[in-house]
């Protein structure tokens, strides 16, 4: 069930990151960040009081939508090319 529940949040971060990206909430340049602070918020809904389990699935949860999201820009904009 976590591995569900953590591809799910990915998911949703990478979606919420789209959004602040098509507000121009922040510049590009921070959208890692966001990523980040969005995933550790994620991982805390998931993993509950554990400090340790909220930072470890956090840091999956926001690098992986930070990796994800680059990854696949990165191939539609080769793409086009």
């Amino acid at each position: 069930m976590t591995e569900l529940t953590t591809a799910v949040a990915i998911a949703l971060v990478i979606a919420l990151v789209e959004g602040v990206k098509r507000m121009k909430l922040f510049d590009n340049k921070w959208l890692f960040l966001v990523d980040l602070i969005l995933g550790l918020g994620a991982g805390y809904l998931i993993a509950g009081n554990d400090v340790r389990q909220v930072i470890i699935q956090g840091l999956i949860i926001g690098l992986s939508a930070a990796g994800l999201f680059s990854g696949s820009k990165n191939f539609i904009e080769n793409k086009e090319e």
